[in-house]
């Protein structure tokens, strides 16, 4: 099928377009956003000779080539486009009138005149089980809600952002330690297989779709500073899942204590529900696996071990946490 590409230069566009190109589909055009004020302009002529191999479909998407280079290699066409100039894009590039156009982490709305331009319309890769966590970045809020579960999900592009009729869908278990980038490594590779096939279905016809409900309340923006934020109040799985997958990536993400003070973490490193261990009165350390806090008419919410582990009890469970290197403050 031909397909025009709307991507960016990041390892997810790199992930989908390399399953594309492999999948043996026609990539015609890439679009990739451009600067303010630059227009529409032809970053890349189609005239290259293939000269590098494409990555396998099962290969892992930190060995991708970039954008850049699979589109090089390929003689693919490729178009920066502004925002203010998007509209244009129908008339600019013949190429979006055949087959379908394929968004994979494009930043921005398209048009309409844009969407309506394919014959077989236009499909999004979204890393969530739709209409869960719509919104620019997914995999964050699926950490930050603590989800035991997630997936990739194959949509009809409209107007409303990642509210499209669903075409396909595929759930895949959160393990309880993972990493921000390696969850979306995973949601990617799975989106790449889902598409695929997804295209394979719309070309013979046998596609089917499901209508999502009209409301925008799943809809998460880009994470704030105070969405960087914890307390005690949060179940202690919820807050083991959050630190220790987007700690590294979004953080150091901050404790809110009762008494006002705040502590910076950056990796979570054990978690235990259910009935604590405590630590003796008196006691200034931490017990080795460092799961105990001190006790008594007044629990301490939160105990430093000295060599910077803090364990935090929360509303069903104990957390201990690794602090960042600008420790706490009040």
């Amino acid at each position: 099928m031909n397909v025009t590409f709307f991507g960016r230069h990041c390892r997810f566009s790199a992930r989908i377009l390399s399953a594309l190109l492999e999948h043996g589909h026609h990539v015609g055009l890439i679009v990739l956003p451009g600067r303010p004020g630059t227009g529409a302009r032809i970053a890349q002529s189609p005239s290259a000779k293939p000269r590098l191999a494409l990555t396998p479909v099962d290969r892992s998407v930190a060995a991708l080539p970039t954008v850049s280079s699979l589109a090089w290699s390929a003689g693919v066409k490729v178009a920066e486009v502004s925002r203010e100039e998007l509209e244009s894009i129908p008339l600019r590039y013949r190429e979006l009138s055949t087959g379908i156009a394929v968004s994979a982490c494009y930043p921005w709305r398209l048009p309409e005149n844009v969407l309506d331009a394919p014959p077989a319309g236009a499909v999004n890769v979204h890393p969530s089980l739709l209409p869960a966590h719509r919104g620019p970045d997914p995999v964050f809020w699926t950490l930050h809600a603590g989800d035991r579960m997630t997936g990739s999900t194959i949509h009809q592009m409209t107007g409303r952002l990642d509210g499209g009729p669903i075409l396909a869908q595929r759930p895949l278990e959160i393990p309880l330690r993972i990493r921000y980038h390696d969850l979306e490594q995973q949601l990617v590779d799975l989106g790449a297989h889902l598409l695929c096939e997804t295209l394979d279905r719309i070309a013979t016809g046998a596609s089917s779709a499901i209508e999502q409900a009209d409301t925008d309340e799943s809809f998460e923006d880009f994470p704030s500073r105070t969405d960087l934020q914890i307390d005690p109040t949060w179940p202690a799985e919820r807050a083991f899942r959050f630190v220790y997958g987007a700690g590294a990536s979004h953080g150091p993400i901050t404790l809110l204590l009762p008494d006002g003070e705040t502590r910076l973490l950056r990796d979570a490193l054990t978690l235990r529900t259910g009935k604590q261990p405590h630590l003796p009165d008196g006691k200034t350390r931490l017990p080795h696996d460092a799961l105990a806090l001190r006790t008594g008419k007044q629990p301490l919410p939160a105990e430093s071990d000295g060599d910077g582990r803090v364990a935090v009890q929360f509303s069903d469970g104990v957390v201990v946490f690794r602090e960042s290197a600008q420790g706490a403050s009040g």
